[in-house]
């Protein structure tokens, strides 16, 4: 069994210019756990509360209408 606790911190200062030149702060707090137990040998059980999604990257939308090439070669095809 894994237990791996996560703490993220931020901080942050805005204003609004119309109204007054004193900045604002504002502090962030966020925890999470990842949990991952080996049932058995072949079975893992993974969970994860309150995930920290500013680590996932966005793959890049791709469509597979032409079966005949590889999606990598679309990118620089143009149709008149």
């Amino acid at each position: 069994m894994a237990l791996i606790p996560t703490l993220v911190l931020g901080k942050g200062q805005s204003r609004d210019p119309e109204e007054s030149l004193e900045w604002q702060d504002s502090n962030n707090t966020e925890v999470g756990l990842d949990l991952k137990w080996g049932v058995t040998p072949e079975v893992s059980l993974q969970a994860t509360f309150n995930p920290d999604f500013s680590q996932v990257e966005a793959d890049v939308a791709q469509l597979s209408i032409n079966d005949t090439f590889a999606l990598f070669l679309m990118k620089n095809v143009r149709f008149s």
